[in-house]
């Protein structure tokens, strides 16, 4: 990628640096410092011509573009996501496949969440399998015993397996409950938040 960048990079330089210099060399002197009325205002070509219109529409549609960017930012910047994202950091991590297993996937989050607290200025560290504001999600079937969903009704819904400090640390309000805690583990009866 970084030798593309570097190859297109010096081919615009030497085309559009090298076009303006083989025109310059073809120039008559005497004629230019006499001024005379054929040379004044009427000596760009058509295609010096053409490339300007061309850079100014060019630059006039990247500054009206830079514009309607910032204003996006800015107001998605006042969007309410229902979570406190200020001094947030989030990051992910790919160990699965690189020799750890989802027997021991549980205690390497717990050793990479104690080591993570242990930094100065950091005031809670949590886990979630699927990261906020993530494009990829985790759906499965949900069936209630006792409720017949009506034919052609979805029973999937979207899912995410959290620790049990994650709405605290994310100040994630719970309208009504509890959230986790540490004796919902495995061997526990199966516990959901709506």
């Amino acid at each position: 990628m970084l030798a593309f960048t570097v190859t297109a990079a010096l081919t615009t330089a030497l085309f559009f640096g090298l076009a303006p210099a083989l025109r310059a060399t073809r120039l008559d002197l005497m004629a230019e410092f006499q001024g005379s009325a054929r040379t004044l205002g009427t000596g760009r070509s058509r295609l010096s011509q053409g490339l300007m219109v061309v850079q100014i529409a060019l630059s006039l549609v990247l500054l009206i573009s830079t514009g309607l960017f910032l204003g996006t930012l800015r107001r998605l910047q006042q969007v309410d996501s229902g979570f406190n994202h200020r001094g947030l950091v989030l990051f992910r991590i790919d160990a699965l496949g690189a020799g750890v297993t989802r027997a021991n996937f549980d205690g390497l989050n717990r050793r990479v969440q104690e080591r993570l607290e242990r930094i100065p200025g950091v005031r809670a560290v949590t886990f979630a399998r699927t990261p906020l504001l993530a494009q990829g999600r985790w759906s499965s079937n949900v069936l209630v015993r006792g409720f017949t969903p009506p034919p052609g009704t979805s029973t999937s819904v979207n899912m995410n397996a959290v620790a049990p400090n994650f709405f605290a640390t994310v100040e994630m309000p719970l309208v009504l409950g509890r959230a986790f805690n540490e004796r919902d583990d495995a061997a526990a009866p199966k516990v959901a938040i709506v």
